[in-house]
Order: C-alpha cells, then structure tokens, then sequence
C-alpha cells in the first residue's frame, strides 16, 4: 500500500494538534471506549469542518456463537467479574450530552471471518482488556483457550462478528442542529457493509421516539483481505 501521500501527526485523541475546521469525518475504530471520551468530542468538535460527521465504530465477537461462548466460559473461570467496560453499551448518550452534535443513528452489520487457529491464539494474548483484567491468570487462560481450539478440527475456526457504530453530524457551538445525519450518507455506509458481507441494521433513535429500519438485502459472500 503506497502511503507516500499521507501526512502523519503525532498527537492523541484528545490532542490532536491539527487545524480547526479541517476535517470531514473523524472516527474512532474501537477505541473510543479508552479515552477521555468529553475532550474526544470536543476535539474532534474542533477539527471538524461545518458538515463533517464524527463516528465510533466496534467489532464485537457474537458471543451467542457455542465457540465463543465456551471462551467466555474459560475467561469467567478465572476472572467471574470480567468486565468489556463501555465499548458494548450505547454511545448515543455520551454524543448527545457533549451538545456538539446532532442525533446519532445506530448501525450494525454481521459477518463471519474464517481464520487460522494460531491468528485467534494471537489475538487473545494480545487483547488487552484481557491481560488488563487477568494479571497473572493471563498465561492460564491462554492456554485453555488454546486447548479448546486444539479440541477442534481442521486449522481453521469461523469466528461471527458484529460491527456496531454511531455516526453523528456536527452541530455549532450551543448545540444548534445543522441537520443529523442524512438517509443519503447512511445508505452509503450500508452498501460498503454489504459489498463486504455484511447484513446490516439501521435505529434511528430521537427523544421523542425510536424507529427501527431492518435493511434487508441479498447475502453477499464476505470478501476478507
């Protein structure tokens, strides 16, 4: 991939040193979840052009799924209070409360990855809420779940996900809307979902009532890099 063209920055989320109003979208692929999630939004607040659109997005592992839930098995062995913190709760409240931008519709989509044993093993001794939460039963919890993939045959493993994100549209100072985000804008998001394989859900969430658009479509085989 010829990255010759990007312009690199060092900074974080909540200081991103870059221009004021220089920026279309800014977005957060799971990570969110483990910054100061107030200064997050008023920078990106900042950065943001007139009509540029925050968005925070999620891969959550479908943990209805009897692989993944033996895992959560193994994990709760250890650790009965583990806790994924706020990455699998709403981010509508948040968004809103800063005032700085407009409602922000929820979209999900689901997919199912084919991947190597050893690629999950990886993961796992890479996750760090995991190894954040386990301390020293990190290595016992490992090797169990490396057990449990052993137990299975083949090399390979489906793993179901769901992608869950909030995309919301700039507001002025004070919280005056300037438009949530357009039907436009999200049918744009949900086509890049299904040409990857996903099948996607829109909610439209307001104060005054809730609406939920099931966006069906034809399945589409995933096309995983």
């Amino acid at each position: 991939m010829d990255s010759s063209h990007v312009n690199w920055v060092v900074g974080t989320v909540e200081e991103r040193g870059q221009k004021s109003g220089e920026f279309g979208l800014v977005s957060f692929g799971s990570s969110f979840n483990v910054c100061d999630q107030t200064r997050a939004l008023i920078e990106a607040h900042r950065i943001l052009g007139p009509a540029g659109h925050f968005m925070c997005i999620w891969n959550h592992r479908d943990l209805s799924d009897s692989l993944q839930s033996e895992i959560e098995e193994l994990i709760r062995g250890q650790i009965p209070e583990y806790d994924y913190g706020n990455r699998r709760v709403s981010q509508a409240e948040v968004i809103l409360g800063s005032r700085l931008f407009g409602e922000p519709p929820y979209l999900e989509g689901r997919i199912v990855h084919r991947l190597k044993k050893s690629s999950v093993l990886e993961a796992w001794r890479s996750h760090a809420t995991l190894q954040r939460q386990a301390g020293p039963s990190s290595p016992l919890i490992i090797d169990a779940i490396e057990r449990l993939l052993s137990s299975i045959g083949g090399d390979d493993v489906q793993v179901p996900y769901k992608t869950v994100s909030w995309i919301s549209r700039r507001l002025s100072r004070g919280g005056i809307d300037d438009r949530c985000v357009t039907r436009r804008r999200l049918a744009q998001h949900r086509g890049t979902l299904l040409r990857c394989g996903y099948r996607t859900r829109v909610t439209f969430q307001s104060r005054s009532r809730r609406r939920d658009c099931a966006l069906r479509s034809k399945s589409v085989s995933p096309q995983v890099a």
